[in-house]
């Protein structure tokens, strides 16, 4: 499940994406939204999603996406790994000897 905010009528709420593919997601919303709303969402960490919403129903809605989303964008990203001993300043060697 992602969080994100968007803003319906001049209102910006906190949503979540249940379910998400490349051609729309499935977001909880506390607040109603109608069909054919367009919407943006901004989905934390990834950025703005543009969409229109095509069914809402009991604090659910279903948006499909203006242009197809990539979903490596939702990946964590890889920690880049360094040698500790790379960490060290050229000194410290020095005294070791």
């Amino acid at each position: 499940m992602r969080r994100a905010i968007t803003c319906i009528d001049d209102e910006t709420v906190e949503v979540k994406l249940r379910n998400i593919s490349s051609m729309g997601a499935l977001v909880d919303c506390p607040l109603a939204v109608a069909p054919g709303t367009p919407l943006t969402i901004d989905i934390v960490g990834v950025g703005p999603v543009l969409g229109v919403v095509r069914w809402a129903q009991s604090g659910k809605f279903g948006l499909r996406f203006d242009n197809s989303f990539d979903l490596g964008r939702l990946a964590p990203k890889k920690e880049r790994r360094t040698d500790p001993a790379m960490l060290r300043p050229w000194y410290v060697d020095r005294r070791a000897s």
